[in-house]
């Protein structure tokens, strides 16, 4: 009928009113939501919004708060913040995004359960469910990696040995987007920046442009980078504990190890340098991938330790940096000469033996420190690497009867000291290098240590000037290395940083 007519025309203009209406307060009928106002050009759209904050402005000078706060409103309602200043002007701006909060155990808690992890196939999983947080994540993702955070897993990830380029990658662009952050605030102290890059760099990362961020010469050779390692592997029975108890909660099933493909080199005819209770293997690292180049491609390396940890950080480095020649293996130092006796072809051309345990002396001290008995460093480790032909072997340490205990014990056992002359005529592995190092030095490198003075003590004892027994001493060689600044252990850092004296010498073969 004509009146049936009559509603549906009417119907249809109410409806394409109130679409007009609702258009024009900046609502989008087919996204349901807010979006910016009608203005057909970010030219309009900057127009409409100045417009507005000039009436704003001029309603505020007015006193009409009523009419400020509407256009406020209306601002707001198309996505402008409005800050207001006590001169009585005001700025927009955009909010970002709210962060996307994802479900399920964070980046930091994936990266603890990897410390915890019982298997490198494990810890790879762990990396690639980090990959994949953090690229959900998105721009967002410092609602789970803000400030330190991202070198924290970083480090984490090192310590468990990780392999996986992509993860390390990943946290890399976190931490220089962080430290951006941080560098654009007034309030930010260097020293923290300066601590990030530290642990960033003890963690084996290369990546100019982050190093670069600050003036300071950080690099994983750095005693202040390698005194991270150091510390942890100091403290890391505890956060060992700790995460072994996070990595329960990661998998519901139990995950297979893959078949190891050994400890075998490519090449097994070049000759080997032996680091003995190697730690994290920053010597053996060092010199294979701190140089800049080739410079030790004729060598195979070899680093034997006890400490799980350790050689899972060192093992996960060198295959992260796809390096080939080098191997980490976790194992009695005995087991591994045997091992090698029957199985390495190649000569061994040096053995590294640096800042071992020291023993417990006998008129007490270090409780935890085993006898003399149980030194690692005896008599029978030098027959051991004299009946493997080894050709030469650095003997460094920080306690002085410690160290002198090693020398005589080599002497006696087929090696003799190389004096000052031939030390300068050595070919490589050796490299005189006397400078790099001398700026570190906190304190007097002569000083005399509570150990050290135990240890007089107990000699004093035993003095009888009548029959020429005189107190042993050795000269600290604190400045004088024997190997470039690359092949730094962390106990060497330590004993930099902290001005303790360090006794080196070298060993040949007779």
């Amino acid at each position: 009928s004509l009146f049936d007519k009559m509603k549906a025309t009417i119907a249809v203009v109410v409806i394409l009113f109130l679409l007009t209406v609702l258009s024009c307060n900046g609502f989008c009928p087919q996204t349901s939501r807010h979006c910016i106002h009608p203005l057909r050009s970010h030219t309009s759209d900057s127009q409409y919004v100045a417009e507005k904050l000039k009436h704003r402005e001029k309603a505020r000078a007015e006193r009409d708060f009523e009419t400020a706060d509407r256009l406020k409103t209306e601002l707001e309602a198309i996505g402008y913040m409005v800050k207001d200043f006590a001169d009585g002007s005001s700025e927009v701006y955009t909010p970002p995004p709210p962060p996307i909060e994802l479900e399920g155990p964070t980046v930091m808690n994936l990266a603890h359960a990897a410390l915890g992890a019982q298997s490198p196939l494990q810890v790879e999983v762990l990396s690639a469910k980090i990959c994949e947080r953090i690229k959900k994540l998105g721009e967002g993702f410092s609602i789970e990696l803000s400030g330190s955070k991202p070198s924290d897993a970083m480090f984490w990830l090192a310590m468990a040995g990780a392999t996986s380029s992509e993860v390390f990658d990943s946290l890399t662009e976190c931490t220089k987007s962080e430290i951006r952050r941080m560098l654009a605030k007034e309030s930010t102290r260097q020293i923290d920046v300066l601590k990030i890059l530290e642990r960033v760099a003890s963690c084996n990362v290369v990546d100019d442009e982050l190093f670069r961020m600050i003036d300071n010469d950080i690099y994983y050779a750095h005693p202040r980078s390698l005194i991270w390692l150091f510390r942890f592997g100091s403290r890391g029975r505890n956060m060992k504990r700790f995460s072994a108890n996070v990595v329960k909660h990661q998998f519901e099933d139990e995950v297979n190890e893959v078949e190891s493909e050994g400890d075998r080199f490519e090449d097994d005819s070049k000759p080997l340098i032996l680091d003995i209770g190697c730690g994290f293997g920053t010597t053996l690292l060092g010199l294979k991938g701190g140089l800049g180049g080739n410079e030790y491609d004729e060598f195979n390396f070899m680093g034997v330790d006890l400490s799980k940890n350790s050689i899972r950080y060192a093992d996960g480095v060198s295959k992260r940096r796809n390096w080939e020649g080098i191997r980490f293996v976790e194992d009695d130092i005995f087991n591994a000469l045997e091992v090698l006796k029957g199985a390495y072809p190649g000569t061994i051309k040096a053995a590294f033996v640096q800042f071992p345990t020291p023993y417990r002396l006998e008129s007490g001290g270090n409780s935890q420190l085993p006898g003399k008995g149980g030194f690692m460093v005896n008599e029978k480790l030098f027959k051991g690497l004299y009946e493997l032909g080894c050709e030469m072997i650095l003997v460094q340490g920080n306690v002085e009867d410690v160290f002198l205990n090693m020398i005589e014990c080599g002497s006696e056992n087929g090696y003799r000291i190389v004096d000052d002359e031939e030390k300068l005529c050595l070919q490589r592995p050796f490299e005189y290098n006397v400078d790099e190092l001398q700026h570190f030095w906190k304190s007097d490198p002569n000083r005399i240590t509570a150990r050290t003075d135990r240890w007089l003590k107990e000699q004093a004892k035993s003095y009888n000037e009548e029959d020429g027994v005189g107190l042993l001493r050795v000269e600290p060689r604190n400045e004088e290395r024997f190997l470039p600044i690359q092949g730094l252990t962390e106990t060497e850092a330590n004993c930099i940083l902290k001005g303790v004296p360090i006794f080196r010498e070298i060993l040949r073969k007779i």
